[in-house]
């Protein structure tokens, strides 16, 4: 019996470290919850264009597009450990959103970025139907349902994708460059009329494992496997 719980223990500190190694999502936004509840920091003049909504049924924290002078955006920072890791290992920057434009039309207001090691990651929105390369990152045009967006990069090349809904649509984007250290989501512009409006279910960033990280886990399971056979 004390042999099955040293087992048992090896394998709960072995996924224990897994846990504590293995980066996975280091930060997220999820419906209508206050980003600045869920580690972000609101940056910006006009923290009152931030507000939680049931949008036909999504739940959602909608960020508008301010006039002159008014920007807000949310900003997760990411430690140094976490950005070596992304970029040794890869990374995915994904949300689930819908944008609605105001009758100024969308002019790069909605975003959703990241940036670290002096690379500066975006998605951004223009008045456009079509999905191309704008900037070195994606432009989805305005109006359309909750879509799925994964920004995932690849560290062997160096490029990422887009992929919508699970379908890839951009291949070999690279960075623009820009100083900061964090993901983020929000309004990008401050023009003279609102622009646009963003409705945000998720917001996360994903952080491939370091390979000996999953080989722990693999461990852990394993050694849990021999103390059931060996309890019995």
């Amino acid at each position: 019996m004390k042999l099955r719980q040293l087992f048992s223990a090896m394998a709960v500190s072995a996924i224990a470290v897994v846990v504590a190694q293995g980066s996975f999502i280091v930060g997220s936004h999820s419906g209508q919850n206050d980003p600045t509840t869920e580690g972000f920091a609101a940056v910006g003049t006009a923290p009152g264009n931030g507000a939680p909504v049931n949008d036909g049924g999504t739940d959602a924290w909608t960020v508008t597009s301010g006039t002159t002078g008014e920007e807000l955006a949310y900003r997760h920072p990411l430690s140094a450990g976490q950005i070596a890791s992304a970029q040794a290992n890869g990374w995915t920057l994904r949300s689930n959103v819908r944008v609605g434009a105001h009758a100024g039309g969308l002019n790069s207001t909605v975003i959703l970025e990241a940036r670290f090691a002096n690379e500066w990651w975006m998605i951004r929105w223009q008045d456009r139907p079509d999905l191309t390369v704008f900037n070195n990152a994606g432009v989805v045009g305005a109006g359309f349902p909750y879509a799925l967006l994964e920004l995932t990069y690849d560290p062997g090349a160096g490029t990422a994708k887009l992929f919508v809904n699970g379908n890839e649509e951009l291949s070999n984007l690279v960075p623009g460059n820009n100083s900061g250290e964090y993901f983020g989501f929000g309004d990008g512009d401050s023009g003279a009329t609102p622009e646009g409006l963003g409705y945000w279910n998720l917001v996360e960033f994903e952080i491939v494992p370091e390979p000996g990280t999953l080989a722990m886990l693999f461990a852990g399971l394993c050694v849990l496997s021999s103390a059931r056979r060996f309890g019995r």
